[in-house]
């Protein structure tokens, strides 16, 4: 069912095919780790659940706009303002980790197009301290906007 709401998605869902060769890997991995523990059962359930959790979470934010999400999703938590939760919050929190997620895979493929020029090779693990370093300055930056945003 997941995999045909995905597919019903038609050319947007044409896009995604790097996060599918990820997901096809991690899923690889995970079936040859629970049958090398002969549990091939629960390597099924497992790829089964990743396989339709990470469609459908591509197919929500493909067919979705962030404020849409975020607004739904501070409805949902409104009622944990009763316990001191701050729904707001929470919504923005979502809104970054998601606008990271994107951030990292943009500077992520930067990197690694770049490596790729100056070497003719893959950069694999030799940019992940770059990668990490822009991550962090970039973490930082919005810490500081929001930070003084926030203080007014």
């Amino acid at each position: 069912l997941c995999v045909g709401i995905f597919l019903s998605l038609g050319k947007a869902a044409s896009k995604t095919k790097p996060f599918l060769i990820g997901l096809a890997v991690a899923c690889a991995l995970i079936a040859v780790f629970h049958i090398y523990m002969q549990r091939p059962d629960l390597a099924a359930i497992t790829v089964l659940r990743l396989v339709s959790t990470t469609l459908m979470g591509i197919a929500l934010t493909l067919t979705t706009r962030h404020t849409g999400l975020l607004a739904v999703f501070a409805w949902l938590l409104s009622p944990l303002r009763f316990l001191g939760v701050e729904p707001e919050r929470l919504s923005l929190q979502v809104a970054l980790m998601l606008r990271f997620t994107e951030h990292f895979f943009v500077l992520w493929r930067r990197l690694d197009d770049a490596h790729r020029l100056r070497t003719g090779k893959a950069g694999g693990f030799k940019i992940l301290a770059p990668l990490t370093i822009q991550m962090l300055i970039a973490a930082r930056r919005v810490a500081d906007t929001l930070h003084m945003r926030l203080r007014r």
